[in-house]
């Protein structure tokens, strides 16, 4: 296999290493092993020796590191749903409502919420007036920050870090769409 040094002067490695340096002051744990050796490799020696394989990985890595950081979060996270997963599924707001649901559920779960108590706020929720989406959606946004507060939890930040793991794990979320069912509420499991 032949192997391949790879020259700082290279715009894109350039680049990678503005991009990681720019991840980096914003949260230390979205970058990969790989980038970090990278980063280190570019800034000790000014080269990195890798085979054919592993410069397209690392080209790669440096479209999602690109894509990562430009627009609003909403807009980043609506490229990364595309890209993973379609236009279609990134406007299905079906599919949208069950993944955003089960993320809810597993975040106050993780928080010592009860499978009792979620049940209870269900029957409460969908015994009344259906709200206004706007209105709902800003109400989401106020309880997740005080959420967080509440919990010691930087936001920003672990949004930040779960959309920079997830462009990492595209082939795993596309093979656990496509092994449930359409519009099923339950996710599917890659096996």
């Amino acid at each position: 296999m032949a192997l391949r040094a790879l020259s700082i002067r290279q715009p894109w490695a350039r680049e990678f290493c503005r991009l990681a340096s720019r991840i980096r002051e914003a949260n230390s744990k979205t970058l990969t092993t790989t980038q970090e050796r990278i980063v280190k490799d570019f800034k000790s020696r000014g080269r990195y020796t890798v085979s054919r394989e592993k410069y397209d990985r690392v080209i790669e890595e440096n479209q999602r590191l690109r894509a990562a950081l430009e627009g609003p979060f909403q807009q980043r996270v609506g490229k990364w749903v595309e890209k993973c997963l379609g236009d279609e599924s990134a406007m299905d707001g079906t599919e949208r409502n069950h993944r955003f649901l089960e993320e809810a559920l597993e975040l106050v779960q993780a928080c010592g919420c009860s499978a009792f108590e979620a049940h209870q706020l269900v029957e409460y929720v969908f015994a009344r007036t259906i709200g206004e989406r706007a209105q709902e959606v800003g109400g989401v946004m106020v309880t997740l920050a005080a959420l967080c507060n509440a919990q010691k939890i930087d936001m920003a930040g672990a949004g930040e870090a779960e959309l920079s793991r997830v462009w990492t794990r595209m082939d795993e979320i596309r093979a656990k769409q496509a092994a449930k069912p359409k519009h099923s509420p339950l996710p599917g499991s890659a096996s």
